[in-house]
């Protein structure tokens, strides 16, 4: 290739990385990793997710629950990230 001949996947993480949309991109992915991998049970508890540089933050209506998850919080990393294909998440709060 010459030095101005891009790939379709090289040329796509140039312009999102150009125009700052990653950690949108992120955003919504990990979002819908975390509703896919947790369930329903999980789901109707979690009142809201969002993800900035590499943390991910997911506010729960239960004490309980908030408390379980967090026994299992290295697992729940590794399963996100495997959904997601590559380690995204660094590290989860639980509020």
């Amino acid at each position: 290739m010459h030095n101005n001949e891009y790939t379709i996947q090289e040329a796509l993480k140039l312009f999102l990385k150009t125009y700052k949309l990653e950690d949108q991109l992120n955003e919504g992915r990990v979002c819908m990793a975390w509703q896919k991998s947790m369930g329903p049970f999980v789901n109707n508890r979690t009142e809201k997710v969002s993800f900035r540089e590499g943390i991910l933050m997911v506010y729960l209506s239960s004490a309980p629950l908030r408390s379980e998850l967090s026994m299992a919080r290295t697992a729940i990393i590794r399963k996100l990230n495997e959904e997601l294909g590559s380690a995204i998440i660094k590290d989860l709060e639980l509020r």
